[in-house]
């Protein structure tokens, strides 16, 4: 635990079935009046999306809907949004979507009071400025975006940065299990995968402390019990309330620590691999795991008696083991298929992804073992 512990604020978090239907009278109640709607241009068919944009155009908020997201997005297309939202004087934004809608919908918000490119603020607490009003509704269960102070982008050469500020926190999150309904299998799958490995990866982590401890081991419980469900049914609404909650808990408890190791290769396999995020997450996080092992040794015991293992017993070593174990036979359940080489990755990509995802010096802070360019490239080989 750090020496000193700290707590980011939250959003005002407005959580339940037909949440989003409220969302024209929350942003009156919060006095916005030309409002930049960020939207996967998929969603605006999606019933429960479609009434929600038409009760903010009939209550004359919307002054426009920017609808063309890609994941990963692009710092071209932030900036490109940023503009638009200026020539259409808008006050606040609102971004609804997965991950890659919410970090556009920070941006936009950023730049409208900041100026200048999204690039110009990469690092950590480099935006001088408050972010225009900002609401966040998410239609995934993984990012956590909704309540975290990072965004990624990708530059014009492919690789990704961060951006890092308080001003990246919404004023309100909105979260509708309803939206998550329409969700596929696969992406199910691998948004649930990212919202356990940012609980994981937070709770082993150096940053880890009793403020944020309860939410990551409450996000690993609640996915290793209902995501398989939601998988199986995506209309179990249950399943899908409880993944939305560990998403949320998930990202309040890494955006106060860190993620770890994890995360570090898998955005080193974005730009080597031009892997998904969710994808190359989960493809690492069983290895990561192994790997520190020794440095975790009570905590991996804990999250074994989470994912409804005997762990108790186990030796410090086999406690991590058998959490990766535990990983690899979930994403088993859910048809996710491990390896690599699986991806197009091969052998003669180890070096060049290990040093990538060595770089990321800020992400590897948290993790709990500290590691050598060697053991980075141990971690890619064995993961293949």
């Amino acid at each position: 635990m750090p020496e000193h512990v700290t707590m980011n604020r939250l959003p005002r978090i407005i959580f339940g079935n037909n949440s989003s239907e409220m969302i024209a009278r929350i942003c009156e109640t919060a006095r916005l009046k030309r409002v930049m709607v960020v939207c996967d241009g998929a969603l605006i068919t999606a019933d429960v999306v479609g009434r929600m944009l038409t009760q903010m155009q009939e209550s004359g908020l919307i002054a426009s809907v920017l609808d063309h997201v890609i994941p990963d997005p692009p710092s071209s297309l932030v900036d490109e949004y940023a503009q638009l939202a200026r020539d259409h004087e808008a006050d606040s934004v609102v971004g609804i979507g997965g991950g890659s809608s919410l970090d556009i919908a920070k941006g936009v918000a950023v730049l409208l009071r900041n100026g200048g490119g999204i690039s110009d603020y990469a690092g950590v607490d480099t935006v001088p400025h408050q972010a225009a009003s900002l609401i966040l509704v998410p239609t995934t269960a993984g990012s956590g975006s909704e309540v975290t102070n990072v965004a990624v982008y990708s530059d014009d050469r492919g690789n990704k940065f961060g951006v890092v500020t308080p001003h990246h926190i919404a004023e309100i999150a909105v979260l509708d299990p309803l939206l998550t309904t329409g969700l596929p299998p696969e992406q199910t799958a691998f948004t649930g995968l990212d919202a356990l490995a940012h609980a994981l990866e937070s709770y082993v982590g150096k940053y880890n402390s009793f403020l944020t401890e309860p939410y990551a081991l409450q996000a690993i419980e609640y996915v290793a019990r209902y995501l398989p469900r939601a998988y199986e049914d995506g209309s179990d609404l249950a399943a899908r309330e409880h993944l939305l909650r560990a998403s949320l808990l998930a990202g309040i408890s890494f955006t106060n620590t860190q993620t770890g190791g994890a995360h570090a290769c898998a955005l080193a396999l974005g730009i080597a691999a031009k892997l998904p995020h969710g994808k190359a997450v989960t493809l690492m996080l069983p290895e990561v795991v192994r790997f520190n092992g020794p440095a975790a040794e009570e905590k991996f015991a804990r999250i074994g008696r989470l994912l409804s293992l005997d762990t108790g017993k186990l030796s410090a070593d086999r406690a991590a083991e058998s959490v990766a174990a535990a990983i690899e036979h979930l994403a088993a359940k859910l048809n996710v298929e491990l390896g690599l080489h699986r991806y197009g990755v091969t052998r003669d990509h180890v070096s060049t992804i290990a040093e990538l995802a060595f770089g990321n010096e800020r992400i590897w802070k948290n993790n709990p073992r500290e590691p050598a360019l060697e053991d980075v490239e141990m971690i890619i080989s064995r993961s293949l």
